[in-house]
């Protein structure tokens, strides 16, 4: 039998994110491109989103791969800044035709921007990013680790 460690603060932190989530998503606030297209300004359909990333450690790097279908590479912009990756880019909306009856519309469109904290362990300068078939995929490397120097002391 296994042990599963439980903290409420785990568990109510990670409800919180996704009643949050589900709130904005839903309603939006006063600046999102929601509440703007009820004033007209923007379509519905153009809605902030979060693409989903899956982030593995290895022993020498940590791998992210996130789910950019329909996203040209060149809409998307990695930055690491102050111990912080930030990926950012949008995906467009575009109108197949002006007569178009929507049945239903599912993927979101617009702007979107994740960001993740960084340990002081990585190469900054190594960071690597590849894009295919609709995936980005970022590694990061770790430093080497320095190996402890036994040094002899001579006894005269």
């Amino acid at each position: 039998m296994t042990l599963k460690h439980w903290s409420p603060v785990t568990e109510m932190r990670s409800f919180e994110r996704n009643v949050n989530d589900l709130l904005k998503g839903f309603f939006g606030d006063s600046t999102s491109p929601l509440a703007k297209s009820v004033l007209g300004e923007t379509n519905i359909n153009e809605q902030s989103w979060r693409p989903r990333t899956d982030i593995i450690e290895a022993e020498d790097h940590y791998h992210l791969s996130t789910d950019l279908p329909g996203i040209d590479p060149k809409d998307v912009k990695i930055t690491v800044e102050e111990g912080r990756l930030t990926l950012s880019g949008e995906r467009v909306f575009s109108e197949e035709s002006q007569d178009t009856n929507w049945q239903r519309r599912e993927r979101r469109y617009g702007k979107f921007e994740r960001s993740f904290v960084l340990p002081d362990t990585i190469d900054q300068e190594a960071i690597k990013a590849e894009f295919k078939n609709g995936q980005l995929d970022i590694t990061i490397p770790k430093l080497a680790k320095v190996q402890p120097k036994q040094i002899e002391i001579s006894i005269d």
